[in-house]
């Protein structure tokens, strides 16, 4: 015979038993129809792929430019993206973008993008860091531009393309 306290017991160890896989889910939850994960797990992975992404697309941009492939060169920008470039009007739309690479790939060497910061929301991803192309001078020497930039991509489809760029040179010690 089973007595009252031992009813009591069992009817409380089942109880305990059943209900600790629901208190170990509540406190770490996940996603809703996740795997378990906590939302941080998502948002790493998620800002992985965009950094990788987008760093395969500044690769890209970076060599049409270098190899003075005006075609792959605009093909990284939005047909509406918009290029803020040192004295110069913005340059925005594609015939734009085509007409002022047409005219500035020849006259550069060496292109390099660095990247020091990088955030992403959503189908954007922005990207800043420091640059520098080199210009041919006269004697076959080249000088060397330096600034910083800063690059936001949009996410086309599985493409990453150039929304916005903006180049900003660096100030020279004495100058304004």
């Amino acid at each position: 015979m089973i007595t009252r306290s031992a009813t009591t017991f069992l009817t409380l160890s089942l109880s305990l038993a059943s209900a600790s896989p629901l208190l170990a889910q509540s406190a770490n939850p996940g996603a809703p129809g996740g795997d378990g994960r906590g939302a941080g797990a998502f948002l790493a992975e998620y800002y992985a792929e965009v950094i990788q992404r987008v760093g395969e697309a500044m690769t890209e941009w970076r060599l049409a430019v270098r190899e003075d492939r005006l075609d792959r060169t605009v093909d990284s920008y939005w047909e509406e993206a918009q290029l803020l470039f040192p004295d110069r009007q913005p340059i925005i739309g594609e015939r734009a973008l085509r007409e002022f690479f047409e005219a500035f790939l020849p006259t550069i060497g060496e292109f390099q993008t660095s990247m020091i910061d990088f955030d992403a929301s959503g189908r954007m991803g922005f990207v800043t860091g420091p640059f520098y192309y080199e210009v041919p001078v006269a004697g076959g020497s080249s000088e060397r531009v330096e600034g910083t930039h800063v690059t936001i991509l949009l996410r086309k489809g599985r493409d990453w393309k150039i929304r916005t760029q903006i180049f900003r040179l660096d100030v020279r010690p004495g100058a304004g």
